[in-house]
């Protein structure tokens, strides 16, 4: 798409910065720009519009203009876009050139969206037969509710959405806490630095605890056991991670952490070899128990059969069936 422009030397202290219309960088790290334009200065002018008072709306270019603004730099050399273009034009322009430089996250689009439908005021079905596939969105509307949403959140989270802290995840289980709340969680999550499947492992988590457990959010983050792993200092993130989820998969799952703490206990009491290994299935969702062993020579293979002998002699396999049944009468409904 061609418009006409003219090229004109403006004064940054002309540009409303507060029409942010055609704003598509949201939260920008500048550090690489800023190295750029100080070394190269800028290669492509922006793209401004002359409005009715004097001063300049800004169209494209936003992110360069930061860096400028940054530097203190009080002139620059922009493209004036006729008067006569219209807006709708103009937005399809800094869209198709900036999908064509580099790649918007889901936040990114997310609050694109979002502009269309408040600021230039389009209705439903335009966003979503025109505008979401040139975001490579398709038609599906969801991506309207889901824009809604993060337009919404507080300006903490929407910039831990912005640099990917956060993934789409979690957006079902913000959307149903405080404010306060939101960032409460933002917080721990870049705290422990939870990937994509480990923050949708946490909403299901914590959605199901508060449920079961009638809590609200800040009270279950409050529980001296967390806070405690939060807080400890001696812990790495990884650390820390591991000790999080395993408290809550404790809260969650209060039989089958019993029933797990109970088998692990019995089948260290075996006094197996250190070269074989009993293991039970996940989450006792099956009957079958498996039993591993390596071996180097006849003895070791020897010392291991003698350990199953005595084991069956003893009933010690029994015993530890017994011990899950009673516990789970039925293993697969564990989560209960």
């Amino acid at each position: 798409m061609k418009i006409n422009t003219r090229r004109e030397v403006v004064n940054l202290s002309a540009l409303d910065w507060q029409d942010q219309r055609f704003c598509t960088s949201f939260f920008p790290d500048l550090t690489g720009l800023k190295r750029s334009v100080q070394t190269i200065g800028l290669v492509t002018p922006p793209l401004v519009k002359k409005t009715g008072d004097g001063r300049f709306q800004i169209i494209s270019g936003w992110r360069r203009l930061f860096v400028l603004r940054e530097m203190r730099q009080n002139q620059f050399e922009a493209a004036v876009a006729a008067d006569n273009i219209p807006d709708t034009d103009l937005l399809q322009l800094v869209l198709y050139e900036n999908m064509s430089l580099r790649n918007f996250n889901f936040f990114d689009k997310a609050m694109i969206i979002a502009n269309l439908e408040k600021r230039f005021q389009l209705d439903e079905n335009q966003i979503v037969k025109q505008y979401l596939p040139i975001l490579n969105l398709g038609n599906n509307p969801r991506w309207l509710n889901l824009a809604r949403e993060i337009s919404q959140f507080p300006a903490a989270v929407q910039e831990a959405f912005s640099r990917e802290s956060l993934s789409s995840e979690l957006i079902g289980f913000l959307s149903g806490l405080t404010d306060e709340e939101k960032i409460q969680l933002t917080q721990t999550v870049t705290l422990l630095h939870l990937g994509k499947n480990r923050q949708k492992e946490l909403s299901f988590l914590l959605s199901d605890l508060l449920r079961m457990r009638n809590l609200s959010f800040p009270e279950l983050m409050a529980q001296d056991s967390l806070r405690q792993i939060l807080q400890d200092e001696k812990l790495t993130y990884s650390q820390k991670t591991t000790k999080f989820f395993t408290e809550l998969k404790q809260q969650r799952f209060p039989v089958y952490t019993k029933t797990l703490r109970n088998i692990q206990n019995f089948i260290r009491s075996l006094k197996l070899p250190h070269n074989a290994e009993l293991q039970h299935s996940p989450f006792f969702e099956s009957e079958w128990f498996t039993f591993q062993f390596r071996f180097r020579n006849q003895a070791e293979f020897g010392n291991v059969v003698k350990t199953l002998q005595r084991l069956n002699k003893e009933n010690k396999i029994s015993r530890l069936i017994d011990l899950i049944e009673n516990d789970i009468p039925d293993s697969k409904k564990n989560a209960q």
